[in-house]
């Protein structure tokens, strides 16, 4: 995985729920030197807790070879 990867995002519905999902591979060699503190994936739950007042979800998979986020938040209401 030296030269980069293939980003994957899928959408799909769930009733009045948006689910989106994006995968990416990571280098294990990567993740072993550089674990981080999640500061962005706190931002983005912030940031969709205060859009849709707390009716969201962020799933967070890290697998030995790809990281999957799936977001889940409801459509046709007004946002804040």
């Amino acid at each position: 995985m030296d030269k980069g990867g293939t980003v994957r995002v899928t959408g799909r519905l769930e009733g009045s729920t948006a689910v989106l999902t994006i995968e990416n591979p990571i280098s294990p060699k990567l993740v072993a030197r550089r674990p981080g503190h999640n500061i962005g994936l706190d931002n983005v739950r912030q940031r969709l807790a205060l859009m849709f007042h707390g009716e969201t979800d962020l799933e967070v998979v890290e697998g030995p070879e790809r990281f999957i986020v799936t977001l889940r938040f409801p459509i046709g209401k007004p946002v804040a």
